[in-house]
C-alpha cells in the first residue's frame, strides 16, 4: 500500500490534503480522484458564470503525479 494526497479545487475552496490515504495501487488512487471530481460536478451549482474545477494526485513526496481540471460553466436562454 502507498500513501498518496488527492488535492481538490472547486473554483471557490483550495483543499490540500494533509492526512493522505492508503492505495493498493497508483491507478486506484487515480480513480479515487476522478469520483472526487464526479462529486464537485453533481454539487456544481451555476453562480452566473464559468468555475474551474481540479483534482491532483500527490505522492509521499509531494511529487503531484496525476492532475485533473475542468471549465465547468453553463448558460440559460429561456423564453417563458
Amino acid at each position: 500500500m502507498t500513501r498518496y494526497f488527492i488535492d481538490t479545487f472547486d473554483g471557490m475552496l483550495d483543499v490540500r490534503d494533509g492526512i493522505g490515504t492508503e492505495f493498493a495501487s497508483y491507478n486506484r488512487a487515480c480513480a479515487e480522484a476522478r469520483r472526487a471530481v464526479r462529486d464537485m460536478i453533481r454539487d456544481y451549482t451555476d453562480d452566473g458564470g464559468s468555475r474551474p474545477i481540479s483534482v491532483s494526485v500527490r505522492n509521499r513526496d509531494g511529487k503531484t503525479v496525476y492532475a485533473l481540471r475542468l471549465d465547468l460553466s453553463e448558460s440559460f436562454d429561456r423564453d417563458d
